[in-house]
């Protein structure tokens, strides 16, 4: 792995996520990117001695486990990643929709879901499952590592708490957006919130995605409607 700049990337192909990771850094104060020497991969840089004035840390180890790439924490991400899953408890939409992406650290939701079921790092981040009352199905929650906030989370229709009739009164007139495997995806103008279904049962709704309401339609659309960060 080396370090560049984000003004390197200059040939797409070169590069098989760099038009993911572009969309994710827009808004970020850093220019800087890893890049495997081997396959040109693209990845975020963990936190700068020079940015935060702390020492150099180690870059986490990945190993490989069915198929999926898991985060293995060292002292620096304990606060993130907790070994003890004894405690996990099952998310309560009720509680789940208290919380805000524009305001929400790891800690907030550890605080109020206990500890996760799964951790997994994906090209966008951290993804942290919790239970939901639905056996087979989960809530989702992506971190970023370097700033350690909440960028998104999905919250399963436990109990079918959400229809389009609430939806609509709570946060206006939805669009659709895009089909990817089996589910169409659904998007509220400036509200920060989507929604997704089953592609043969649009009016049943499977999850409620919510994240910044900075997050524009077209900008859905290039990050890929959050599919990997929901269904993982």
């Amino acid at each position: 792995m080396k370090l560049i700049q984000m003004s390197d990337l200059i040939d797409a192909e070169a590069f098989p996520n760099q038009k993911r990771l572009i969309a994710l850094m827009k808004g970020r104060s850093t220019n800087e990117m890893y890049m495997c020497d081997s396959c040109g991969k693209l990845d975020f840089p963990l936190i700068s001695e020079k940015r935060h004035g702390l020492s150099k840390i180690p870059r986490p180890k990945i190993t490989r486990k069915d198929k999926r790439v898991l985060f293995e924490p060292n002292s620096q991400f304990a606060s993130i990643l907790l070994d003890n899953e004894e405690s996990a408890r099952t998310g309560d939409i009720n509680t789940l929709l208290k919380f805000s992406p524009e305001k929400l650290s790891v800690q907030d939701v550890i605080t109020k879901l206990r500890y996760p079921i799964h951790k997994s790092l994906i090209e966008s981040g951290i993804l942290l499952t919790f239970k939901s009352h639905t056996a087979g199905m989960f809530h989702k929650f992506l971190i970023d590592p370097t700033y350690q906030d909440v960028k998104f989370f999905a919250v399963h229709n436990d109990k079918n708490a959400f229809d389009l009739n609430n939806l609509s009164s709570a946060y206006g007139e939805f669009k659709y957006a895009q089909f990817i495997e089996h589910y169409r995806f659904w998007f509220f103008e400036g509200a920060g919130v989507a929604f997704v279904t089953p592609a043969k049962a649009e009016e049943q709704v499977t999850y409620v995605q919510f994240f910044k309401d900075s997050v524009t339609y077209e900008r859905y659309l290039e990050l890929q409607c959050f599919y990997e960060e929901t269904f993982t």
